[in-house]
């Protein structure tokens, strides 16, 4: 190879190096963020910063919201057992003598809408549907009592009349039952709507009897 040659095939070389080295220089300089690109990041930042400052107190505000809601809820609940409690108060009040009279270790569990939930014996809550049908019958005969106590007491006289009652009690809760009766009719009227007359007898209660072309009832 000529000397000339060989100097042609470095001039070429070097050539290409330098062709190289500025390609790759050019390349950094666009990698690099330039000054404008720079200040967009930062202004991006500044947005993401203020929207998360938005998002904390926008939290904030639900939790305080929140917060207020739980605080209202509690006191409504509050407001609403003292106000059940003074409503059914009276109930309970009446239909307890009667009660201890027939279960002695036995307390009456009403709801809001005056419904008979269930009893408490010797600390232990039964639900009503739970009971014997003797013992779901017998408490709701004891429960009109205690409403028709009520009305007398406010001046407003009622009577209690039972379709048929006391289906399903033995022959001791029956006689409990009678006793209850007999007290309570010292105060209303009781009229009893029955085809065993026999049973009913033992109360000593007027017997009337109505007739029509198709039925005959005896009260």
């Amino acid at each position: 190879m000529s000397e000339r040659t060989a100097e042609h095939d470095a001039t070429i070389v070097r050539g290409g190096r330098s062709i190289r080295r500025s390609a790759l220089q050019r390349s950094v300089a666009e990698i690099r963020p330039r000054p404008s690109e720079g200040d967009g990041v930062d202004e991006a930042l500044d947005t993401v910063r203020a929207e998360q400052s938005r998002l904390r107190a926008e939290v904030q505000n639900y939790e305080q919201e929140v917060a207020v809601l739980e605080l209202l809820r509690e006191t409504l609940r509050s407001a609403e057992t003292e106000a059940k409690a003074r409503y059914l108060s009276p109930v309970i009040t009446r239909v307890e003598p009667y009660l201890k009279m027939l279960l002695p270790t036995t307390d009456l569990v009403l709801d809001e809408d005056l419904h008979i939930t269930g009893v408490r014996r010797n600390g232990l809550e039964e639900e009503f549907a739970k009971l014997s049908e003797g013992t779901q019958e017998q408490i709701a005969v004891l429960t009109r009592l205690g409403f028709a106590e009520l009305l007398l007491d406010q001046g407003r006289p009622a009577t209690v009349i039972l379709d048929d009652a006391l289906v399903f009690s033995d022959d001791d809760r029956i006689e409990r039952m009678f006793d209850i009766m007999t007290r309570a009719a010292d105060r209303m009227q009781i009229i009893i709507l029955t085809c065993r007359k026999r049973l009913f007898t033992r109360l000593g209660a007027r017997m009337l009897r109505i007739e029509s072309d198709d039925v005959t009832i005896a009260a």
